[in-house]
C-alpha cells in the first residue's frame, strides 16, 4: 500500500497462500446483429481485469497473532485502510488516486495496482475454526512503471523493496527450513536393525546435497543453467526419494509408539517440501551449446549459400566449441537407478520390503559424490 500522503509504503503478506485465485481479463466488445444473418463487432479495446482470491488465515496463525487476528488485519489493510486513506487525501485537497493498493503475486508473476470491490467473510460448519475470506479486486493498472512514474524516486525505491521478496526469496527460505529440519534428524530415532546404517548414510548424503544446492542458489544471479540446473535435478531426486523412503519405513516398520511414527511423518514432510520447492521454484533451465561457428566448417557448405566460411574450418569444430563440462555433483548409474526406484515406489499400496529399502538407500548414498 502506497500511502500517497506521506509516501510511506506498507505491506501485508498472507501467512497462507490463497486456496483459489482467478484473474479475468475482459474485452470491451459489442456485437451488433444485422439483417441477412450476419453481425459486426465494435471493439473498444481491453477492459479492466478482475482478480478474485479466496482462502483463510489459519487457526493458530503465527507466533504474534492467531488466525482471527490475522483475518482482521487483512480486512483492515485491504479494505478499511484503502478507503480511509483516500478520504484523508480528498480532505487534504490531494488526489485520492495517489493512494495505491498493489497486489503482487510472485507465483504467477504479475503485480498490479488494484481497487477492492468486495471483501467477504465466509464461515462454514465444515470448517468452524477458520475465518475464510473472498476478495474481489479490480485491476486499475498492470504497467507499474508507468503507473508509478509520477511518484518520487524514494517512493519508487520503497516500492521495489516491497516486491523484493519474490518467489525465489520465499522459496529459498522454505528450502532452508526443510534443510534445517533434515540436518537435525537422527537415524537412531527413525530406524533400527538392518535399516539403521543405510538410513544414516542416506540422510548424510541428503544433507550434503541440499546444502550444496542452497549454496549454488545463493551464489547464482539469474536463472540456474548448465551444471547448476543439473544439481537442482539431483536435489529434487534425492528429496523425492527421501520422502518415499521414510513413508515406506513408516508403512513397514510398525513402530510401537506414536512418537516414532510422528517423527517419520515429519521427516517425510520435510523432504516433500524440499522436493516441491526445488521443482516449482529452482528447477533451472536446460541450455544447448552455441553451434553457430560450425556452419561453414565443412568442405563445401559455404558455397551452398547462407553461411560464410567458419573460423573453425581447420580445427576439430565440435571439440573447440563444446566447453569442458563442469560438474557440481557426480552420480553413478547404480545410484541414479536406486533414486529412480525410490522415486516411483508407492509407500501406501505397495511398499518395498525392508531388505530392498536398505539396499536402495545404501546404493543411492554410496553413488553420489561432490568433486
Amino acid at each position: 500500500m502506497d500511502n500517497g500522503l506521506t509516501g510511506e509504503i506498507s505491506s501485508f503478506q498472507l501467512n497462507i497462500r490463497p486456496e483459489d485465485l482467478t484473474r479475468s481479463d475482459p474485452s470491451r466488445l459489442t456485437v451488433q446483429q444485422t439483417l441477412g444473418n450476419s453481425a459486426f463487432v465494435d471493439n473498444f479495446g481491453p477492459g479492466l481485469a478482475t482478480i478474485v482470491i479466496s482462502g483463510h488465515t489459519g487457526w493458530r496463525g503465527t507466533e504474534s497473532a492467531d488466525g482471527v487476528a490475522l483475518f482482521q488485519q487483512l480486512q483492515q489493510f485491504v479494505y478499511y485502510q484503502w478507503h480511509a486513506l483516500r478520504d484523508q487525501a480528498r480532505a487534504a485537497g490531494q488526489d485520492p488516486n495517489s493512494v495505491k493498493l498493489i497486489f503482487a503475486d510472485a507465483l504467477d508473476g504479475f503485480a498490479s495496482i488494484v481497487a477492492p470491490n468486495q471483501f467477504i467473510l465466509k464461515r462454514s460448519r465444515a470448517r468452524p475454526l477458520l475465518m475464510m475470506y473472498q476478495i474481489t479486486l479490480t485491476v486499475l493498472a498492470s504497467e507499474l512503471d508507468a503507473a508509478l512514474a509520477g511518484d518520487s524516486e524514494d517512493d519508487f525505491s520503497q516500492f521495489d523493496s516491497l516486491l523484493s521478496q519474490d518467489q525465489s526469496t520465499l522459496g529459498l527460505e522454505s528450502l532452508q527450513g526443510s534443510y534445517d529440519l533434515i540436518s537435525g534428524l537422527s537415524a537412531g530415532d527413525l530406524a533400527s536393525g538392518s535399516l539403521f546404517d543405510p538410513l544414516a548414510q542416506f540422510l548424510e548424503t541428503a544433507v550434503t546435497t541440499l546444502n550444496t544446492g542452497i549454496g549454488v542458489i545463493k551464489s547464482t544471479a539469474g536463472p540456474l543453467v548448465g551444471s547448476a540446473a543439473d544439481l537442482m535435478g539431483l536435489v529434487a531426486d534425492v528429496s523425492r526419494a527421501g520422502r518415499n523412503a521414510l513413508y515406506t519405513l513408516g508403512a513397514i516398520a510398525n513402530p510401537s509408539d506414536y512418537g516414532s511414527q510422528a517423527e517419520l511423518m515429519g521427516a517425510a514432510s520435510a523432504f516433500d517440501n524440499a522436493y516441491c520447492v526445488v521443482t516449482n521454484v529452482f528447477s533451472g533451465m536446460k541450455t544447448n551449446p552455441d553451434f553457430t561457428d560450425v556452419y561453414g566448417a565443412s568442405s563445401c557448405s559455404s558455397t551452398s549459400g547462407g553461411s560464410p566460411i567458419s573460423p573453425l574450418i581447420n580445427e576439430n569444430a565440435f571439440e573447440t566449441i563444446t566447453p569442458e563440462p563442469t560438474t557440481l555433483a557426480a552420480v553413478t548409474t547404480d545410484a541414479q537407478s536406486a533414486l529412480d526406484t525410490l522415486k516411483i515406489t508407492d509407500p501406501a499400496t505397495l511398499p518395498m520390503d525392508a531388505d530392498d529399502l536398505a539396499y536402495m538407500l545404501s546404493t543411492a548414498a554410496a553413488g553420489i559424490s561432490f568433486p
